[in-house]
């Protein structure tokens, strides 16, 4: 690697531990999109009945559903969601 390019891959290294991976930079959303997973994830185990029939048909553990549908859900929808159910 020529000392050029390992400069700046360097400098991308740092910006990238400084802003993304560090995750003392949480922000406040962070937290919100916490708690609105967490919540999701409670109601579905509670109310089975609630989770899209597509997701009965696989033979994986009822909490490997429950998390594969949320982690399939745009951020909109999941808000959305964890509204209505709050409410």
């Amino acid at each position: 690697m020529s000392p050029n390019i390992l400069g700046v891959t360097n400098a991308l290294r740092e910006f990238l531990f400084d802003k993304v991976y560090n995750p003392s930079l949480a922000s406040g959303e962070t937290g919100k999109a916490r708690e609105i997973v967490r919540l999701l994830y409670f109601y579905f185990l509670k109310h089975k009945g609630k989770l899209p029939v597509e997701y009965s048909l696989r033979s994986d553990s009822f909490e490997r559903k429950v998390t594969d549908y949320i982690a399939g859900m745009t951020d909109h929808y999941a808000t959305s969601m964890a509204e209505e159910i709050s409410s």
